[in-house]
């Protein structure tokens, strides 16, 4: 089998399916010639040779899910779950970033839809509204078919292993995308074990953005009690006009950037490190230093936090093309999948990537972030003022939070983040 990979509605490669080579990639002639071609990834220089398995399956892997929603999906589709090809055939119509995959013998189908400006294309044919009903309905059958796998005329992948939809709002109604059309917002409802996920979520991005940092517009709402964490998406931009039209806007994780397969997304399993995100901040970012003190910052907040499970595929980068002037606009993408781990008992103390040298959360202090520092030549002083401000950050936002506790299951999370909050600011001050 072979895909066709399309960016924007043209054509800039295929991968392929072969007995000898197994999957592998190669960027189409015509679109190297043009002055406008870029490299898909960080990790797939532009090249007339084709890229193996092992150089290109880390970033078309890292457009599917992972975990026990990749497991539920397989199943759903009697698929393999390590059937890259199958799978992004069957989920590859609305991706992260501005990247789609169709059949080869679809292509000129595809091409001919592609090729349309998008406002010519009837509305009804690209989105359909949803009434309150269907949305509950979508959550409640989201354990047997995540995704909405299965759903007539629909074609989406989203990354992680968390359960999500991918929807559309326009003039504050939900829409279900079709054909692969572009969505502009991420439901995650809270599920069993963790009813209160969705807020713990949107109290640690609210929390994030008051401390400075980068994050996308949040909000949480309840549907027949069940609280729901929305997310508008960063890589899509929403063009209003006589009619609607979404651009997708080009992005891939750091593990993809760095040809890291997803199952290693955690560092004690080969994933990145933080000075390896540095370094490559320092590789791809068009303001590296804003972006350095920006992961710096979000190391300090999910220790405070307590956010244990942000890895490598929590990390992507934006490239929106060239600006006006000519210059270059890759950038840190704004933050997201910022939680409290630590307030559920059962999940692991364990951080995702090491600060400073050590893993385990309940052990760093204060000298561990002034070694992360030195790790990514950045001088004591600086150090110790960005640890000692995204304290206060933390606490004042909280504080902030603490008085908006209009939402259900809101006020019990704040006041377990504010004991831990003082514990770990306790322990880097021993």
């Amino acid at each position: 089998m072979n895909l066709v990979v399309q960016q924007g509605g043209e054509k800039i490669g295929l991968l392929c399916g072969s007995s000898d080579r197994g999957v592998v990639f190669s960027y189409d002639t015509e679109y190297l010639g043009s002055p406008q071609a870029r490299a898909l990834s960080h990790s797939l220089a532009l090249r007339p040779e084709e890229f193996s398995s092992k150089e290109c399956l880390p970033f078309f892997s890292g457009l599917l899910p992972d975990g026990e929603m990749k497991r539920k999906i397989s199943e759903f589709l009697h698929v393999s779950e390590s059937s890259t090809l199958k799978l992004l055939e069957a989920l590859g119509g609305e991706c992260a970033g501005s990247i789609t995959l169709s059949k080869e013998e679809e292509k000129e189908k595809e091409y001919c839809a592609a090729s349309l400006v998008p406002e010519e294309l009837p509305f009804e044919s690209k989105y359909r509204k949803l009434v309150d009903s269907e949305l509950s309905a979508m959550v409640g059958r989201m354990d047997y078919r995540p995704l909405l796998i299965g759903a007539s005329d629909l074609r989406l992948s989203l990354a992680g292993a968390q359960q999500k939809l991918a929807l559309a709002r326009f003039e504050g109604d939900w829409y279900l995308p079709l054909g692969g059309s572009p969505s502009t917002h991420i439901l995650k409802p809270s599920r069993y074990p963790y009813p209160d996920l969705a807020v713990n979520e949107y109290i640690c991005m609210q929390v994030a953005s008051l401390c400075g940092l980068p994050v996308p517009s949040t909000e949480v709402f309840l549907l027949e009690g069940t609280p729901v964490y929305v997310i508008e998406r960063y890589d899509r931009t929403l063009h209003a006009g006589k009619s609607l039209s979404i651009e997708r806007i080009h992005q891939e994780d750091a593990c993809q950037a760095l040809g890291i397969m997803p199952d290693r997304k955690y560092e004690f399993d080969g994933g990145p490190s933080f000075p390896q995100i540095v370094s490559l901040i320092h590789d791809i970012a068009a303001s590296p230093i804003l972006g350095m003190r920006t992961i710096l910052g979000l190391a300090i907040f999910n220790f405070l936090a307590g956010n244990c499970d942000a890895h490598g595929k929590n990390l992507s980068f934006l490239y929106p093309g060239q600006g006006k002037d000519g210059k270059r606009s890759e950038t840190l993408a704004p933050l997201y999948d910022l939680v409290s781990t630590t307030v559920y008992e059962d999940l692991s103390s364990k951080l995702s990537m090491k600060i400073g040298g050590e893993y385990r959360i309940e052990r760093i202090r204060r000298n561990h972030f002034l070694t992360l520092g030195k790790d990514v030549q950045v001088g004591r002083p600086y150090m110790e003022k960005l640890l000692d401000t995204m304290i206060l950050s933390v606490s004042n936002a909280l504080d902030k939070i603490a008085l908006l506790a209009e939402i259900p299951m809101m006020e019990p999370l704040v006041s377990s983040m504010r004991l831990q909050l003082e514990h770990r600011v306790r322990q880097i001050s021993e």
